[in-house]
């Protein structure tokens, strides 16, 4: 009978397999209990772009329902979140191709990654500012707070740039009681006013005026209306509570241009898109927004302008037709490190079995 089929062989033999095993049980191990952290967000941030799709299903349902037919030329995906070039509540001039990367369900994902570095987890308060300029993004937010399980306390402007949510038959109250009357994105809107020219839609035609100002009215949100910039900052500050004695609030997202959430002051032009923990606050009071307003309090601010710094940022796909199933979300430090020593270990193992058979072998 050869050497190595003997019963110590065989035992060496089984020792070192099962030594492979050990050594691929702890990596396993170790890789669930190091990055067991991220197990947690990684389940949020798929649920998030899950819901942003569900909402995207009832937004397209309602407006085939409704005759508001979609245009696949400006929305190819047939997301329903995308406007007109030039409507009665236009304010600005919009980039589409930013239009259309914000109704991706990845930006729903994005959210509940910046919302939990900014502190924010389940029953938090987190106030919102929207502008009627990026639906897209609203909805990516509602859904991401609904992952997280925080409570937004959302402050909208109907006026709405190129693409937005600027046709007057489906603004931002349109989009916000549907998704309340499906239960999809349970919320509510805390306050509304027109936006445009000083907030309040000075460019806009008397007759456009009076029918948003109705159409705010009938879905029960309360009309802002302050006449300058410091007391429509005051009032919002009101609205959400951040002066007061009710529950803090955890962060601020700033969606779009809003003229009260951004301010006057140039400088805010500056300001790169994404999280800001901390801002070195400039310029003068009267000149300052919301979002300035807020860091001077020390809230942290979640900026979301230049969707093309933020995709190219974090990952998001720029205008994909038809949408990524995914982020592109590169391997952490700590799945490398788990998977280097996986390897070594396994190398070591490699490296006694051939001894093994070279020792057996002289002995033969």
């Amino acid at each position: 009978m050869p050497v190595w089929t003997s019963k110590a062989s065989k035992r060496q033999l089984l020792g070192k397999l099962g030594a492979a095993s050990l050594i691929s049980l702890l990596a396993f191990a170790a890789d669930r209990i190091w990055q067991g952290d991220d197990v947690g967000p990684q389940t949020r941030r798929a649920r998030a772009s899950q819901m942003m799709q569900r909402a995207l299903d009832v937004v397209r349902e309602h407006r085939e329902q409704n005759g508001l037919s979609i245009d696949l030329a400006p929305d190819p995906n047939a997301t329903g979140l995308i406007g007109v070039e030039y409507s009665e509540i236009t304010t600005t001039v919009g980039d589409l191709e930013a239009k259309r990367t914000t109704t991706n369900p990845a930006m729903a994902s994005l959210m509940v990654e910046l919302l939990e570095k900014a502190g924010v987890g389940s029953g938090d308060r987190v106030a919102v500012g929207c502008s009627g300029s990026f639906p897209g993004l609203f909805v990516a937010t509602l859904s991401a707070m609904e992952a997280l399980g925080a409570e937004p306390i959302i402050v909208i402007s109907l006026g709405a740039s190129s693409y937005g949510a600027n046709r007057l038959d489906f603004t931002l109250v349109e989009l916000s009681l549907e998704l309340n009357r499906h239960a999809v994105l349970l919320h509510r809107v805390a306050g509304a006013s027109l936006g445009g020219s000083g907030d309040r839609g000075l460019e806009f035609e008397p007759v456009v005026r009076a029918s948003l100002e109705e159409k705010i009215r009938s879905a029960g949100i309360p009309l802002l209306s302050a006449g300058t910039l410091l007391e429509a900052v005051g009032e919002r500050l009101a609205v959400y509570g951040v002066d007061s004695c009710k529950k803090a609030v955890k962060a601020f997202v700033n969606i779009g241009g809003g003229s009260v959430d951004m301010g006057t002051d140039p400088w805010i032009l500056e300001l790169g898109p994404g999280l800001h923990r901390a801002i070195d606050v400039p310029g003068k009071v009267h000149e300052r927004g919301v979002l300035l307003a807020m860091a001077e309090r020390g809230i942290p601010v979640i900026h979301l302008l230049n969707i093309k710094g933020l995709a190219r940022k974090h990952g998001i796909p720029w205008d994909p037709v038809p949408y990524k199933e995914e982020r592109s979300e590169p391997r952490s430090v700590k799945f490398w490190a788990v998977l280097v020593l996986y390897l070594c270990g396994m190398s070591v193992v490699s490296w006694k079995c051939r001894r093994q058979k070279e020792v057996v072998s002289n002995r033969g």
